[in-house]
């Protein structure tokens, strides 16, 4: 049925009387037109249908129960009601209902092109509207819930009042303005999200999806996270919540005026503008991000960016962990408050500065900036490299702040511009710096990793070794740490890479130094252990205030110089000791040598490997202005090098030694001595590669004696010498070119082989006093009772001898004086025998000695006369006290002296026949003399190692001559006045005994000693006379002289004769 009411339905005065519409029929409806006043319900039946036209209202009626047909389509301008309930329908036509006090929940569905507004109260909606006109909720609070949802793409909500969509009830093309609250209960799409700054949208955990983009001035916060599928979505308020913040493809995002995503991480893949400073937690994606002149800051990062960040502004890191990988162009800088940004490239970093205000900057590629780098004052910041990975900064580095150095890989600092005054750590992998300012002036900490110096510089920064860190320098550069360096930890502090490392400062390592590669120069005070590996290098001239042990090469100096140590130096096998020498002086650089001087009483040097001396190629260093070198001194012979000192002592020897290739003259070496003489200490001197073949231009006796050295050379080399003969040795290498010649032949002692040659020069003279006494007093007549004259005859006699050098031996001078006494004790006319004795005394005078031989001999004698012939011979034998003095040629003693006996035997046998002339007599003569002469073994002491242990000798030889002499026609010298014989002869000397060869050993070593080969061809003269003076008694007197090549002798004799 149809029914329509126009009047006005109200309630009597107190009464609150409702109004039900329970059935109209298929079709039929009950229309009301008038204002009706009643304030009960109003409730429709579900076959009913009430419908309101014209004016008609029921907006004092305290709630529509709507579960048939609820119509406002024919209202003139919709209508008001207080509350909807129920599950009918509603039909809005293009008019708008009005909840002005809801507190219902309506299930069913509003229809129309028309709109819902909610001035007041709490309205649910849980069914599914299709109208299409505004949806606003200007107060109270409209509730989507359940299957609740709008098609209406246009709702707003009020200041004051609140939306909560529980079930993503909105249209995904709604556009939303949302001057109030909206609450989420589901993830919702939308089309465009609008709003003042009264506006707030609660996620909770919920994501809202904007289709469209939009301008939000409110907060949006809970747990969940906001898309922006498209378009661009501004927003300008400091939004809480925590839920991602999508931009997708295609759309953007912009933070405008204090907008601020503070708890959101950012995933872009379409585009972020900030207009004004904005916050993110954290920004992901591939899109881009317009900074315009703002900055961005990310709170808390743990994300990846690989799109473009574009503008003037700058990027703020605060904590967390972000990566950038795009190909950023930014120009407003770059600043690290905390957390870690990581980048692969410099243009991650956009083109601006970077300050790092005790976050860290973590490469995980290699690439160069030359941007600058601004270190937080008060601030500890981090540079991280990863493994493989070089970053290069070529840029200032400015700032108060500290610095630490992570990871593995490296770091390079270029420039001498750099004037950060904090301290840097160098935690792992490697530091590289170009120039001493690179790292600032601040301390340098290095606590496990590498300071790698790539070129030539100096340093005096404070330095702090903890954990296992190294210096290394490239190859063919020198880097010099002049300030303090002090260490701790339980590992070395490592020296590596080919270069130098020069430590001028005061350094105190208390767990070692390692030269594992390269060099290190140790110029200043370093107080540490020190090892030096196989490729490592240890130099300077400062002092080591620890052990030291060297698989490698120790070479003291700078060039040369003097390094000290007041620990014990151990060189190991395979190690080299290089010695630089470019002069004899002992102080630092050119013309002088390297020393190591070691001191404390149980500090030593273990001597093993190589000693390498160096004449030519002394390395030289640009960078330590006492690193010079002429390279142009050879040494001579006698130089000698005291390069090591060892207060401790030297223990054990170098396994070789190897001879510079270039700088020594000639055949010549540089030999080592070992703690000679108590001194600690090893010599290295310059000798000849041969001593004999040196002394090839001396005497034999010095080339003996040159044999001799070269025994010892070999054995002081192999280490199979005794004491002695090392220091024989030691005392004769440190004789210069004239010295040596003269102390080799005074080595050999030629004094003993002198006395040698001259032992049998008394008995000779003895030999010729007799013959000449048997020629005189063959002719002493008779006595006055006629039987033969028996003489007594005293002879004294003086000779001097002159010895010539030559090839064998030096000259030598002798000085002889002789007394024999002689009687005939047989005699008959053709018969004469005696005996005698005689005394000689005989000096010998060279350059460096002299000798003497006293000597005391008898003898026997006789003649027989032949027919024509006289048949003479003697027979002599004697002792003999040898004694010789020199001084010693190696000046080690006061002198050289020694003493013996010895014995001269002589036979002799001669021929002579007179022949008468009218004036004179012609007396032809032959003679043979036969000599043996001996000497005990002696020795000349111990004081001296130039002393000579010689063994016995005894040699013998024989003299032949034959001669003429001329006498006076009377002969009997007790007849007439005076008489006189000349005599001529020559001979020559056979045997042993004119060259003698006095074998000894000098320092153990057999040596062979001779005396001058003069001539064994000689001429003999001789001028005799006698003068009577009494009856029975004449004197006589002579001289005589004998030349042979290279000798002469001159003598006289005097005498008296008795005959009776």
């Amino acid at each position: 049925m149809n029914s329509t009411y126009t009047g006005v339905l109200s309630n009597a005065t107190g009464k609150t009387g409702s109004i039900t519409i329970s059935n109209t029929g298929s079709g039929g409806s009950v229309t009301f037109s008038g204002a009706n006043t009643y304030t009960g319900s109003t409730t429709i039946n579900s076959n009913a249908k009430l419908a309101l036209t014209g004016a008609g209202s029921i907006s004092a009626s305290s709630s529509v129960i709507d579960n048939g047909n609820f119509d406002i389509s024919a209202t003139d301008s919709g209508a008001s009601i207080k509350s909807l309930s129920g599950s009918g329908n509603v039909a809005l036509g293009n008019k708008t209902l009005t909840l002005t006090n809801a507190n219902d929940t309506f299930s069913g569905g509003i229809g129309g092109t028309g709109g819902l507004t909610v001035t007041g109260g709490n309205e649910t909606l849980t069914g599914a509207n299709t109208y299409t006109g505004a949806t606003q909720v200007t107060g109270g609070s409209l509730t989507l819930s359940g299957s609740g949802s709008l098609a209406s793409t246009a709702v707003s909500i009020a200041n004051g009042a609140s939306l909560h969509d529980n079930n993503s009830g909105l249209s995904t093309a709604t556009n939303l303005t949302a001057d109030g609250a909206l609450t989420l209960g589901a993830d919702q799409t939308i089309a465009q999200l609008n709003g003042a700054t009264t506006g707030t949208v609660a996620l909770d955990s919920h994501t809202l999806t904007i289709g469209n983009g939009g301008s939000f001035a409110g907060v949006v916060s809970g747990t969940g996270g906001v898309t922006v599928a498209g378009g661009n979505e501004t927003l300008t308020g400091a939004n809480t919540y925590s839920g991602t913040t999508t931009i997708r493809s295609g759309a953007g995002l912009t933070l405008a005026s204090g907008g601020s995503l503070a708890h959101s991480t950012i995933a872009d893949a379409g585009s972020l503008t900030l207009t004004a400073n904005a916050t993110a937690k954290s920004l992901s994606g591939a899109g881009s991000v317009n900074l315009g002149s703002n900055t961005l800051t990310l709170n808390s990062a743990g994300d990846t960016f690989s799109g473009a960040i574009g503008g003037s502004g700058s990027l703020v890191l605060n904590s967390g962990t972000e990566i950038l990988s795009g190909a950023n162009t930014y120009s407003g800088g770059t600043r690290v408050n905390g957390g870690t940004l990581q980048v692969s490239a410099d243009n991650n970093l956009g083109s601006g500065a970077l300050t790092l205000n005790g976050g860290t900057l973590h490469s995980t590629g290699s690439f160069t900036t030359s941007r600058a780098l601004t270190l937080q004052a008060g601030s500890t910041s981090a540079i991280t490299t990863d493994t493989g990975t070089n970053l290069l900064l070529e840029g200032v580095i400015s700032g108060s702040g500290n610095l630490l150095k992570n990871g593995n890989g490296t770091l390079e600092v270029n420039g001498a511009h750099n004037t950060f005054s904090g301290q840097t750590t160098i935690n792992g992998g490697v530091v590289q710096i170009d120039d001493g300012a690179s790292l600032g002036t601040g301390q340098i900490l290095l606590n496990g990793g590498t300071l790698q110096t790539l070129s030539t510089l100096s340093n005096a920064q404070q330095v702090v070794v903890t954990g296992s860190s190294s210096v290394n320098t490239n190859a063919g550069t020198t880097a010099t740490m002049s300030g303090t360096v002090t260490g701790s930890g339980s590992s070395c502090f490592n020296k590596t890479g080919a270069g130098t490392l020069n430590m001028t400062g005061n350094a105190t390592l208390s767990n070692g130094t390692c030269v594992q590669e390269g060099t290190l120069r140790a110029n200043g005070d370093l107080t540490s252990n020190v090892t030096v590996d196989s490729i490592g290098t240890l130099r300077g001239t400062g002092v080591i205030r620890g052990t030291t042990t060297v698989t490698g090469k120790l070479a003291p100096g700078n060039s040369p110089g003097t390094l000290y140590s007041t620990g014990t130096v151990t060189m190991t096998s395979g190690s080299t000791f290089e010695e630089d020498i470019d002069g004899t002086g002992t102080g630092t650089g050119a013309g002088n040598y390297s020393r190591l001087i070691i001191s404390g009483s149980t500090s030593q040097f273990i001597a093993a490997g190589t000693l390498t001396p160096l004449l030519r190629g002394i390395t030289t260093d640009p960078a330590i202005p006492t690193s010079t070198a002429n390279n142009t001194f050879t040494p001579s012979l006698g130089d000698s090098f005291r390069i090591v000192s060892a207060e401790g002592g030297i223990v054990g020897r170098f396994a070789s030694l190897v001879q510079p290739s270039s700088g020594l003259a000639a055949d010549t070496q540089f030999v080592a001595f070992y703690n000679q003489l108590g001194s600690n200490s090893i010599d290295l001197r310059l000798t000849p590669t041969s001593y004999a073949k040196y002394l090839t231009g001396g005497n034999q006796n010095a080339r003996n004696v040159g044999g001799v050295l070269d025994k010892l050379l070999t054995g002081q080399v192999n280490n199979t010498d005794t004491t002695a003969q090392s220091n024989l040795l030691y005392a004769a290498s440190g004789l210069n070119a004239s010295q040596l010649k003269t102390a080799a032949r005074q080595l050999s002692g030629e004094v003993h082989a002198e006395l040698a040659a001259t032992a049998p020069l008394a008995s000779r003279a003895l030999q010729s006093d007799v013959s000449n006494h048997l020629q005189q007093d063959a002719a002493a007549g008779e006595n006055q009772d006629g039987t033969p004259a028996r003489v007594l005859w005293a002879t004294s006699n003086v000779d001097h001898q002159q010895f010539k050098a030559d090839d064998f031996a030096s000259g030598y001078k002798t000085n002889r004086s002789q007394f024999s006494v002689g009687i005939d004790a047989f005699t008959t006319s053709r018969t004469r025998a005696g005996f005698g004795m005689s005394h000689a005394e005989t000096s010998i005078g060279q350059e460096s000695g002299s000798g003497s031989l006293t000597e005391t001999m008898v003898f026997v004698y006789g003649s027989q006369a032949l027919g024509k012939f006289y048949l003479d011979g003697m027979a002599s034998i004697g002792s003999a006290d040898w004694s010789s003095g020199r001084s010693d040629p190696l000046q080690l003693s006061g002198g050289l002296a020694s003493s013996s006996t010895g014995s001269n035997t002589l036979f002799s046998t001669g021929l002579r026949m007179p022949i008468a002339m009218s004036n004179g007599v012609v007396e032809p003569f032959a003679r043979v003399i036969w000599q043996r002469s001996s000497r005990d073994a002696q020795n000349e002491g111990s004081a001296s190692v130039s002393a000579l242990s010689l063994q016995g000798y005894s040699a013998s030889g024989v003299r032949s001559m034959v001669g003429f002499s001329g006498k006076s026609l009377e002969q009997d010298p007790l007849k007439a006045a005076f008489t006189y014989q000349l005599s001529l002869a020559v001979g020559q000397d056979s045997g042993k005994l004119s060259r003698p060869q006095v074998n000894s050993q000098l320092a153990g070593i057999d040596l062979t000693t001779t005396s001058p080969h003069s001539g064994r061809q000689f001429v003999q003269t001789q001028l005799n006379g006698t003068l009577k003076i009494g009856k029975q008694s004449y004197l006589y007197g002579g001289v005589n002289s004998e030349m042979a090549q290279g000798r002469s002798e001159y003598g006289a004799s005097a005498g008296v004769r008795v005959a009776f």
